[in-house]
């Protein structure tokens, strides 16, 4: 049996000057906007339905999203001072950091860390991380800097992880706006 392709739509982003192509089912969630960071989720409509009557969703949708098992994409933007500057070293080390917020009491194991170069001669890292806890998570992710900015875009689903095919052909999609 063979699986149908997914089809993508162009998600849009004209606060933080941006395009992505995304799957067509996923709608955004914005939450926790800084001066330099800021986070989307991009879940299906459906799960969205499902929770966004929780009385956490709206300070901490990410936590809902993880409470609930629920599957789709988180993109961090991140404009701190230290990115600008950042080579593939500080890369790989940011990946390595304990996990679990201020307190980084999780273990974190680098499982793959690729450079890919785009066709427009962009490079974009491509991972796989483990967080050591009761039961192991694996995290696929995918990051690059644009001017200066961070963009990271990790799966949520701890069952079927989306492919690394998937995940560069969305940070490949990528492209600024006026």
């Amino acid at each position: 049996m063979l699986l149908a392709k997914p089809s993508y739509k162009t998600y849009t982003n004209e606060e933080h000057h941006f395009t992505l192509k995304l799957p067509e089912n996923l709608v955004a969630i914005t939450q926790n906007e800084s001066q330099y960071l800021s986070n989307f989720l991009f879940i299906d409509q459906n799960d969205l339905e499902k929770i966004e009557t929780d009385s956490l969703f709206e300070s901490s949708p990410l936590v809902v999203v993880l409470q609930n098992n629920i599957s789709g994409l988180h993109l961090s933007i991140n404009s701190s001072s230290w990115v600008a500057g950042s080579i593939e070293e500080d890369i790989r080390l940011r990946l390595l950091a304990p996990a679990g917020g201020s307190q980084g009491e999780v273990e974190v194991i680098l499982k793959d860390f690729t450079k890919v170069t785009t066709n427009d001669s962009r490079t974009i890292y491509l991972y796989t991380q483990e967080l050591q806890i009761e039961s192991k998570i694996q995290d696929v992710g995918v990051l690059w800097i644009n001017d200066g900015v961070m963009y990271t875009l990790e799966n949520l689903s701890r069952e079927d992880l989306p492919s690394k095919d998937m995940l560069r052909m969305i940070a490949e999609s990528f492209t600024e706006i006026e």
